[in-house]
């Protein structure tokens, strides 16, 4: 998809998306550790690129949570990024209920950890959203056994 925010007042003036049908639910309990995605910054300067987790349901919302920045240079070409959800910060409310009531996720531009964004003249493209699952302790567990192992298997061998 291509985010485009024309600077200015009123509409269009902030970098933004918002879906509230595919991304709502419940991270905590999907076992959701982080999100990753593809961005390309066409702008001609740098993009502060941010998660906002909220739950709005028909009111303001009373839980919201974003991650900090990852900065996109300017002319970045296809770059991957992950935001971690173990680091957010609470706009409002907590961050466990956001993340856990989230009816809205929004992708945005803004530099310092405050709502609404910044006002920019850009152009992101963003493609390949993931979430990403957080690995379960046996799993963590079987990979540091099996590097153990191979670190052994190697020390005998000299």
């Amino acid at each position: 998809m291509l985010l485009t925010a024309v600077g200015g007042r009123g509409a269009g003036s902030r970098l933004s998306v918002i879906n509230p049908a595919q991304w709502a639910g419940d991270y905590k309990a999907a076992g959701v550790g982080s999100i990753s995605l593809e961005v390309n910054n066409f702008s001609t300067q740098d993009i502060y690129l941010r998660l906002l987790f909220e739950n709005p349901m028909m009111a303001p919302p009373t839980d919201e949570a974003i991650t900090p920045a990852i900065v996109i240079p300017a002319g970045s070409g296809w770059v991957h990024v992950t935001f971690a959800l173990d680091n957010l910060i609470a706009v409002h409310g907590t961050v466990h209920n956001a993340l856990t009531q989230t009816t809205i996720v929004r992708i945005f531009h803004a530099v310092m950890d405050t709502l609404p964004g910044d006002v920019v003249v850009a152009r992101v493209g963003v493609d390949n959203i993931r979430a990403n699952a957080v690995p379960e302790p046996s799993t963590l567990a079987l990979m540091a056994a099996g590097a153990a192992f191979a670190f052994l298997v190697k020390t005998r061998r000299r």
